[in-house]
């Protein structure tokens, strides 16, 4: 998630004042990161995306435009996750559409600098 990308929804979408934002930024700026294994540290990391655990509500609002992107199909959200459901008359036709529809999301995601974590990924054809 790039701060500056979340700053400008907060604003733009959600009438967030400047003061509350940069309460937000101060939040999640300067956070560093590093891995203890067997007893040995690496070096620390400065962390430029994404929010601390626990800050699922600062997410939410980040990807809540996401809903607009398909055209064929509709994106539902539920916490942190997502779906996306496509009607169409013949499998063709919704491979079309789907796949139509994703490589909006795909345009989407690279420009909000979010990743879709593919193993995680899976078709619920029932």
């Amino acid at each position: 998630m790039d701060f500056n990308n979340l700053v400008n929804k907060l604003r733009s979408k959600f009438n967030f004042s400047y003061q509350s934002c940069c309460l937000i930024i101060l939040y999640l700026k300067e956070r560093i990161q590093m891995v203890k294994i067997n007893g040995c540290f690496s070096e620390e990391a400065h962390i430029k995306y994404g929010v601390p655990q626990g800050s699922i509500i600062l997410f939410l609002l980040y990807i809540n435009d996401i809903k607009d992107v398909p055209q064929n199909g509709q994106i539902m959200l539920f916490a942190d996750d997502s779906s996306m459901i496509t009607i169409a008359i013949t499998v063709s036709s919704l491979i079309q559409k789907v796949k139509s529809d994703l490589n909006l999301i795909h345009q989407y995601c690279k420009s909000n600098h979010l990743y879709l974590l593919m193993p995680k990924t899976k078709n619920n054809d029932s």
